[in-house]
């Protein structure tokens, strides 16, 4: 698309390189205050071994008390439930989260 082209390995070095610096990023301790959360899921496509599946990437941002913005957390799963999203909210609350005062989000309701 942008005439820009890099081999399966070079992707697979870079990946290697970046993923102990993601997975830090992602155990790191929180503060205990958010005043502002916000938490979506992206629904995407995805092809493994030539089949062509549905995922989600949960996304969490916050605002601090510093009134700085603050990327808290991504995961990727089969599909958006309230199930999955209690525990991703679990995870946090054992980074340390403590209290969010306003949480942002859309309006998932759980299937029947």
């Amino acid at each position: 698309m942008y005439g820009f082209e890099v081999s399966d390995s070079f992707v697979s070095d870079v990946t290697d390189k970046i993923l102990p610096q993601i997975q830090e990023r992602q155990a790191r301790p929180l503060d205990e205050v958010y005043p502002v959360m916000f938490i979506d899921a992206t629904h995407y496509s995805v092809r493994d071994n030539g089949v062509v599946r549905k995922t989600v990437a949960y996304v969490i941002l916050a605002i601090n008390c510093d009134g700085r913005k603050e990327f808290l957390s991504i995961e990727i799963g089969e599909n958006e439930s309230v199930k999955y999203w209690l525990s991703i909210l679990n995870s946090l609350k054992n980074r340390g989260l403590k209290d969010i005062l306003i949480l942002c989000a859309d309006g998932l309701t759980e299937p029947a």
